[in-house]
């Protein structure tokens, strides 16, 4: 396991280095102009070049849950989608991250190819919370039209097209809209799930609370949460198992943006949880953070680098394998992250190491990767995987766990590390287009036909 994550890691620090993929589709730096000399003239623009018939489409947004490829493509019939980057003449890519209003902004790439090629463009746009999936994909819809005009105008349907302007294009641009929340947002949510057959219930109850701000210069984010989970076991006796679990938590993050690259912060949390023992749970951690490439970059790549340093105080339910029923650690922790998502896939990985100043031999070491790729023409792969070293599990409470607690998973377990593993491989061949949307007999449900279970 760990080699699997440190190779994804090295994939990822590979995809960002200059030369890499990364680096495909930025514009070469200019050298320094000595003193006394004019500047060179700048590069010429790519310039599209006719082709014949219809422009070939690949729309890629597999990392993106609002995509409806169907409304795409009936929307979007002027041109060929096809369902290989390879032979296509436009490559869209898109990406998206959350607003500070907690809606999302989403990043449409769009990648010129063969006569195409270096005639790349950039659109932006935003919606807000609580949109529906209608309205998500009639806004991309239209930034998608618009971004595709240019690459159109040299194919053989453009004469057929015509664009028009609504009366909205018309108006004079307002000035700055006056925000009465000053970019507060607040967001109030409560959940509850109940099943069961005859030997066994299960029902659970959370509920939460947040407010969250967020500018170019600061980020404050507040969050609070509650749960109660309770599971019934009819195991032949006179009275059935009941397993009852409770934890809440209050989590505090303030962010000051320093420059483009770097960032200082500080956490605090306090909270409660019958699975870890913690009657009472409080910690602060002052942070500071540097990423490689500049923050707006984000959603198509990122080098971080953060490093925490703070106080950790639990007060336990039960006495600890240590013999203890409090204590106040000093703590740090450092974080690595990386994440690249270019045309010819994604990999993101991360390790982050945390310990006890107090007891060095107390830490932990996190690590998660994955990575997807598209080999070839139809060819492509993903794997990834996660795994943790444990040797801070003082919280354990003493005394062995009953048969009961071990099956439910009423209580966290002693352990000295975790792990898991995924991996995929997929091949299509066939046709490259891909325009016809026919949902007949699409029902997830069987299409109203009877399921025979065995």
């Amino acid at each position: 396991m760990p080699r699997v994550v440190t190779t994804l890691l090295l994939c990822g620090l590979l995809a960002l280095s200059p030369g890499g993929p990364a680096e495909a589709q930025q514009p070469p730096v200019p050298p320094p102009v000595p003193p006394g000399q004019a500047p060179p003239p700048p590069p010429p623009v790519p310039i599209a070049q006719d082709i014949a018939g219809r422009v070939k489409v690949f729309i890629d947004c597999s990392g993106f849950w609002g995509c409806d490829f169907d409304y795409f493509r009936e929307h979007l019939s002027y041109v060929d989608h096809v369902r290989d980057r390879a032979v296509a003449d436009v490559h869209l890519l898109i990406t998206a991250q959350s607003t500070g209003a907690g809606g999302e902004e989403a990043t449409l790439a769009f990648i010129g190819r063969g006569a195409f090629d270096r005639v790349n463009d950039e659109l932006r746009i935003s919606w807000p919370p609580n949109s529906t999936d209608d309205a998500i994909r009639q806004a991309l819809i239209g930034k998608i039209k618009l971004g595709l005009t240019r690459y159109v105008a040299h194919s053989e349907p453009a004469d057929s097209l015509r664009i028009t302007a609504g009366a909205a294009a018309a108006r004079t641009p307002a000035g700055p809209t006056r925000d009465p929340w000053n970019h507060w947002v607040f967001r109030l949510r409560f959940n509850g799930n109940m099943n069961g057959e005859s030997s066994t219930s299960y029902e659970s109850f959370s509920g939460g609370l947040s407010a969250n701000r967020v500018t170019e210069a600061w980020k404050t984010s507040i969050s609070g949460s509650a749960a109660y989970r309770e599971s019934s076991y009819d195991l032949g006796d006179d009275e059935p198992y009941v397993s009852i679990s409770r934890d809440s938590s209050l989590n505090v993050l303030q962010v000051k943006s320093l420059t483009a690259h770097w960032s200082l912060g500080v956490r605090g949390s306090i909270g409660s949880s019958t699975y870890t023992n913690k009657a009472l749970y409080l910690s602060a951690a002052p942070a500071i953070e540097y990423n490689l490439f500049p923050y707006a970059e984000s959603t198509r790549r990122a080098l971080v680098f953060q490093y925490a340093v703070g106080v950790a105080s639990n007060q336990y339910r039960e006495l600890t394998i240590y013999d203890k029923t409090s204590e106040t650690q000093a703590t740090h922790s450092f974080l690595v992250d990386v994440e690249a998502r270019q045309p010819w896939g994604q990999v993101s990985a991360s390790v982050d190491f945390s310990q006890f100043l107090t007891q060095l031999d107390n830490y932990r070491v996190q690590s998660f990767g994955m990575v997807e790729l598209r080999l070839k023409k139809g060819l492509s792969l993903n794997v990834g995987g996660g795994g943790s070293w444990i040797r801070d599990q003082i919280y354990l409470p003493k005394g062995d766990a009953t048969t009961e607690e071990i099956l439910v998973r009423q209580r966290q377990l002693a352990t000295s590390y975790s792990y898991s593993v995924y991996f995929g491989v997929s091949y299509t061949f066939g046709s490259i287009f891909n325009n016809i949307v026919n949902p007949r007999f699409s029902s997830s449900s069987g299409g109203g036909m009877m399921v025979m279970y065995y």
